[in-house]
């Protein structure tokens, strides 16, 4: 399936860009669309942690997140499952000059909706932008 990667160079340390990207239920502070998120387990942000989300990105859909990785301050994958698309999302951070590189994955795992096959051929232009517009985002969070 399609995959994409931006990357993005962050005045901070990766240990304060880890905090804003590996909990999910910050995400809507930097997420280009609008976005509801809520913790549904217990404790610790780990592997097997879970979220209910509300995107509404083309619509209001209804979804489950649960982090699959977790790399303290280098990386965290999570999964998105909703009745759209099962993706894999990743963040990658690593110390450079200047701060932290911030780099933002998105892996179509599945397309579920008719919608969604139809919309796939322009993921090449739509997933980079939204990328790129997250990670702008992202930044600015951090940079404030």
């Amino acid at each position: 399936m399609a995959e994409f990667q931006k990357s993005l160079v962050v005045n901070c340390t990766p240990e304060q860009a880890f905090a804003i990207v590996s909990d999910v239920a910050r995400h809507p502070e930097w997420a280009t669309t609008k976005l509801e998120v809520e913790k549904t387990s217990e404790g610790e942000i780990a592997v097997g942690t879970t979220f209910r989300t509300t995107g509404y990105q083309f619509g209001k859909h209804e979804g489950e997140v649960r982090i699959v990785e977790l790399i303290p301050n280098e990386k965290v994958v999570y999964e998105s499952n909703d009745d759209v698309a099962h993706n894999r999302h990743s963040f990658l951070l690593a110390p450079t000059d200047g701060g932290t590189m911030v780099t933002k994955s998105l892996k179509v795992l599945e397309s579920k909706s008719l919608f969604f096959k139809v919309l796939t051929p322009m993921l090449g232009i739509i997933a980079p932008r939204g990328l790129n517009a997250d990670l702008r985002n992202i930044r600015t969070q951090l940079e404030a």
